[in-house]
């Protein structure tokens, strides 16, 4: 998975006119291999382009978290209560979107199969023990979150 995620990422960049006529930026094209290969991991599926409207939140969130400025300088808090707001209610917004689309998907998926769904991915297995009473319901899209 991780050699084809990464081959795709080479075909793309050797295929974009830009590289061979001024070059680009190429951490957006490793950002979305990084988040395809997590994705693959943790819930089998994965971003089609960086077009994608869901890569494209993925991003922002990551980029919301990416520097506490408040952290390291504590005068700014009061300054930056708006932007930390902001970045708590997408995160909020992320935990439901998670749980709604893909936690609840592969339960779905799971149900669907019964005793005979093979366990493909992270999420199966986080399901698997949460139905085997090892760790609450609600756990699961807190677990996915961290991990994420």
């Amino acid at each position: 998975m991780w050699e084809e995620e990464m081959d795709l990422v080479v075909t793309d960049l050797m295929n974009d006119k830009r590289v061979r006529s001024g070059g680009i930026v190429i951490r957006k094209s490793l950002q979305l291999m990084l988040y395809n290969i997590m994705h693959r991991m943790m819930f089998d599926t994965k971003f089609e382009s960086m077009e994608e409207p869901l890569f494209k939140e993925r991003s922002r969130l990551a980029q919301g978290f990416e520097y506490n400025y408040a952290d390291f300088v504590p005068l700014l808090r009061p300054f930056l209560r708006g932007y930390l707001n902001k970045c708590r209610d997408l995160q909020s917004w992320w935990l439901v979107f998670f749980n709604n689309n893909y936690v609840e998907k592969r339960r779905k998926i799971m149900a669907e199969n019964g005793e005979k769904h093979k366990i493909n991915c992270t999420i199966d297995h986080m399901i698997d023990s949460q139905l085997k009473v090892e760790r609450t319901e609600a756990n699961v899209p807190y677990i996915v979150e961290i991990i994420m």
